[in-house]
């Protein structure tokens, strides 16, 4: 789990980091046993929570829906692909959906979990979440 300073460019977290992980874990693969991965990302405020580490419901919701049957299912469906993000529907609204950094909300697809009695939503998303440009031949 990462916690990320307040001025961090979420925007940026989401279209950069699955990008630049699943391309790792590409070059991992040519040399080591391959490794797949399921992320999950939402954020919110914490507050400082003594002992036991930081207070509030994003890590909840993140481990909520990177361990949903759903997310589970996406990676297992899809052999080719190395990295499956899935990420809340507050992150999807708020930042997936301006487009910024060349995020491409058309990568992602719905999902809902029930899990302790509690409906979570989100937002599942093979491979990168943005728009490759590729340079003209």
């Amino acid at each position: 789990m990462a916690i990320l300073p307040g001025n961090t460019d979420v925007a940026w977290v989401v279209a950069q980091f699955p990008h630049l992980l699943e391309r790792a874990l590409r070059s991992h693969s040519v040399r080591y046993p391959r490794l797949r991965l399921r992320v999950a990302m939402h954020y919110e405020p914490l507050s400082a929570g003594g002992e036991f580490g930081p207070v509030g419901s994003a890590p909840i919701v993140a481990s909520r829906l990177l361990d949903a049957r759903a997310t589970k299912a996406a990676l297992a469906a899809e052999p080719g692909h190395d990295l499956v993000l899935v990420i809340s529907r507050k992150l999807f609204e708020e930042v997936v959906a301006t487009r910024v950094h060349g995020l491409e909300p058309r990568r992602f697809r719905q999902m809902r979990a029930t899990i302790k009695g509690v409906t979570y939503h989100g937002y599942l998303c093979l491979g990168t979440p943005r728009v490759l440009v590729r340079p003209r031949e």
